[in-house]
């Protein structure tokens, strides 16, 4: 897998109709799917890649993703979800237009899934929580009152957390309806303010052309 991922972005390489059948064979196993996703994550910093780089993108993770719809396999989706939003293409040099890798893999049933967006949004709000951790002034506060600082952590967390991934559902071609309804049980879950809920559902009427005037 890890030989295949650096053919992939290498656009002087080929690759051959048996590599890629063999491909196929590892995203049925759990390991290769995460592999995958692994070595493809640590080429993120390349970000914008050659054209014949970008459609050899769009071509594998399609290949993984559906084998990661079949099986309910969530982690190395979300991975590559997000990396979808990293990596580009310049089609147009002379005008500047840059093409992100999502405009190709907006038909993948596994955006449609709302066990898919649950999954991956929890694994994003554990991931965040991780990373953030505790500094030296928080650690003050926690010692006063442990458990309003975990609260205003955790909702400011689930906050920003679904604010982007609204965002990128609706880029992904989400339904709305789909959209809202992740939006309204991960605020319930996340213990938001009605505030803070309504903040979030307007952004969505936005992302789908939808003002408060025209409803």
């Amino acid at each position: 897998m890890k030989v295949i991922a650096s053919k992939i972005f290498n656009p002087s390489s080929d690759i051959s109709q048996q590599e890629k059948a063999r491909f196929g064979q590892l995203c049925q196993h759990g390991a290769g799917r995460q592999w995958f996703a692994k070595y493809v994550n640590d080429h993120r910093s390349t970000q914008n890649v050659a054209e014949i780089v970008f459609f050899r993108l769009q071509q594998f993770f399609s290949v993984c993703l559906f084998e990661c719809d079949h099986e309910d396999d969530y982690v190395p989706a979300k991975c590559l979800m997000l990396l979808c939003f990293v990596f580009y293409t310049d089609l147009k040099p002379p005008h500047g237009n840059h093409e992100y890798l999502f405009s190709g893999i907006r038909t993948q049933l596994i955006w449609r899934s709302l066990k898919f967006w649950n999954a991956a949004f929890f694994d994003a709000v554990h991931c965040e929580g991780v990373h953030r951790g505790p500094n030296r002034s928080s650690l003050q506060e926690m010692k006063r009152n442990v458990q309003r600082h975990r609260d205003d952590i955790f909702s400011g967390i689930v906050f920003e957390q679904l604010k982007e991934f609204t965002k990128f559902m609706n880029f992904l071609e989400v339904p709305k309806e789909l959209n809202v309804e992740f939006l309204v049980k991960q605020s319930m879950v996340g213990k938001l303010s009605d505030d803070q809920t309504c903040t979030l559902r307007e952004n969505i009427e936005i992302l789908y052309g939808v003002t408060s005037n025209d409803q």
